[in-house]
């Protein structure tokens, strides 16, 4: 109402120049407001990456390359290392690593098999599952965190709701104020307290505030799916968290090399990044960091053989010496045991 008392009053004073600034100035704030609404649901949908535009659907024991959106529930899929699950699914062949810390918080990756089930927007670090599609698109757990943060981008903060209240609350008031102060004041004085009232600002910058902090926190990793969340932090005297997995670190560290028999540490960290360079599991990444901040120099890897849960095998040749090539074991005692060490 005071946009359009205003209006009218500088319009019946023969002001243009001030009515187009006036109109200006009112539809960039709502332009800017709808542009900050978009972006943000732009980036609330991208939260988890993106998905590729297509997966390999198995038809007749062949991997034919299908557009996502033509992918249906019972249908069934190969998911490759290095591939996003575009699906909610279960396993129902092969073995794999999946990093999955974009969902549950988790820092390592989990194991995932036959009869287990995986979720879209996680990574398959090695190996290869066939998922059976139980839900897809909107219906995924991904996809109702999509909707609810951008439920919580068209939320109505509470602060701009009481701005509205005062807003509309106040027009009458100020329009009486307008009409006494125009004979007395003049017309001028009129104007400008038609265009004065107390909250107005408030309308226009509320939005704006609520959903760039709502893309700020997104941007930090925090998730705010309800606006009142806002409204209530100023009161929040204890945080809890319900699981640890959230509180970890997204890539471990090497906190201590322990030795035995005659090898020293920079050997041990050689022969351990020498055989995990090719690897992308995060404890692989944390040695391979940890030799390269040391910089050592690592053998060429002249074969590796990786088993799912278990350990790894490679086959290491020193490029600086004439050598017999070496082989180096990695894993579980039960692994090494099994290789007969």
């Amino acid at each position: 109402m005071f946009e359009v008392s205003s209006i009218v009053l500088t319009l019946f004073a023969g002001w243009l120049l001030l009515t187009e600034l006036m109109l200006l100035v009112f539809y960039t704030a709502q332009r800017l407001i709808a542009k900050t609404e978009r972006d943000a649901e732009i980036d609330f949908s991208r939260i988890f990456g993106e998905l590729s535009g297509s997966a390999w659907l198995l038809i007749d024991e062949v991997e034919v390359e299908t557009p996502l959106e033509n992918i249906r529930v019972g249908d069934t899929i190969v998911v490759h290392a290095g591939e996003m699950i575009p699906v909610d699914g279960r396993v129902i062949a092969g073995e794999g690593l999946v990093d999955q810390h974009l969902l549950t918080g988790e820092s390592q990756p989990a194991e995932k098999q036959s009869e287990d089930a995986v979720l879209t927007s996680t990574l398959v670090l090695s190996g290869a599952l066939t998922v059976k599609v139980e839900k897809q698109g909107d219906d995924t757990i991904t996809g109702q965190i999509a909707q609810a943060l951008q439920h919580a981008a068209t939320f109505k903060h509470q602060v701009q709701s009481r701005g509205d209240h005062i807003v509309e609350k106040g027009a009458s008031r100020t329009l009486f104020a307008c009409a006494a102060a125009w004979p007395v004041m003049g017309l001028g004085h009129a104007v400008a307290l038609s265009y004065s009232g107390f909250g107005y600002q408030m309308r226009l910058a509320a939005p704006l505030m609520v959903l760039n902090y709502l893309r700020i926190a997104s941007r930090t990793g925090i998730l705010i799916k309800d606006g009142r969340a806002l409204d209530k932090l100023s009161a929040i005297d204890t945080i809890v968290f319900d699981k640890t997995g959230t509180l970890t670190e997204e890539t471990p560290q090497i906190e201590r090399i322990v030795c035995c028999s005659n090898i020293t540490e920079q050997q041990l960290l050689r022969y351990a990044a020498s055989a995990e360079q090719h690897q992308k599991h995060p404890i692989a990444r944390a040695i391979c960091r940890q030799a390269n901040e040391q910089a050592l120099s690592l053998w060429k890897l002249a074969h590796n053989e990786y088993v799912i849960g278990h350990g790894l095998r490679a086959t290491l040749i020193d490029p600086e010496q004439a050598l017999d090539a070496q082989t180096v074991l990695i894993g579980s005692e039960s692994f090494i045991k099994t290789a007969g060490v």
